[in-house]
């Protein structure tokens, strides 16, 4: 059993979800929002001084206050069942871990065991890359689920009709809870691997779904055009509306066209083409 920190983040429940998007830091393990603060809590071997300076220096920013508190080990599977609530996307998708009762009156009920993985449905930038994909057809489409966290757009996309799907995220335990939410979705078709973009060079994929974060995408632009087939659909997310036209011109500079984009809260969700 290991100890561990939490930094106390002093802010509005406005302010949380963007500061969790910022920091984005995969030695966190939990975040907890609370009425007044942001919780982040990690293994206290990893709070090294670079890595405090490097979060102060990203809350800094927002000219909030942190506080640092050691705490005994922490059974986390009790803390997300306590804070993990159901929750429905029109009545097209219904979320929840497996001790809620199913949902009845959506087309599709998904269970989802969030752990340490982020993407339950909560965030804006799921539930809108979850309501664009409400339209699309999916019938035996080729699938690759970028950073696929708890694996939920995968498994959806799999539901869908894919034939195929895969998924890749930088962090083990994204990818053990992506495993273990497939089987409890009855998914078979889902291949989530350990690892990063390169490995699914000279790959081609009908469809892609990358809900990560600004840099990133602005990163793996180019990588993401040439995994597509022609005519192929991208769905991006994790941005935030002052980063739209940088966003908008480096994936329309490498060759894709702009079909849809939506806005929710404080994030963008993007549905593209390749031409």
């Amino acid at each position: 059993m290991k100890d561990y920190v939490c930094i106390k983040i002093e802010c509005t429940p406005d302010i949380q979800e963007i500061l969790m998007a910022i920091i984005d830091d995969p030695v966190i393990e939990v975040y907890e929002e609370t009425e007044d603060a942001l919780l982040c809590f990690l293994p206290k071997h990893e709070l090294t001084p670079a890595k405090l300076s490097e979060i102060n220096e990203q809350v800094e920013s927002f000219n909030l206050s942190t506080e640092i508190t050691s705490i005994p080990y922490v059974n986390w599977n009790e803390t997300w069942e306590k804070n993990f609530h159901p929750i429905k996307i029109e009545d097209f998708v219904g979320i929840r871990a497996e001790f809620h009762p199913k949902f009845n009156d959506v087309e599709f009920d998904l269970v989802i065991n969030p752990k340490m993985s982020f993407g339950t449905g909560h965030h804006e930038t799921t539930s809108q890359m979850i309501s664009l994909m409400k339209n699309k057809e999916w019938y035996g489409q080729n699938v690759l689920d970028y950073g696929c966290g708890t694996g939920i757009l995968g498994i959806l996309a799999s539901k869908l009709g894919a034939k195929s799907v895969k998924g890749n995220d930088i962090t083990e335990e994204s990818i053990i809870n992506t495993i273990e939410n497939c089987k409890l979705n009855d998914v078979s078709n889902f291949e989530a691997i350990n690892g990063v973009l390169e490995m699914y060079e000279g790959q081609k994929f009908d469809s892609i779904l990358a809900n990560i974060n600004r840099n990133v995408l602005l990163d793996s632009a180019s990588q993401l055009y040439d995994l597509l087939q022609k005519g192929g659909h991208l769905y991006i997310s994790g941005y935030m509306p002052e980063d739209k036209k940088l966003i908008e011109d480096t994936y329309t500079s490498v060759g894709f066209e702009i079909l849809e984009q939506t806005q929710k809260g404080y994030w963008l969700c993007h549905r593209l083409i390749k031409q």
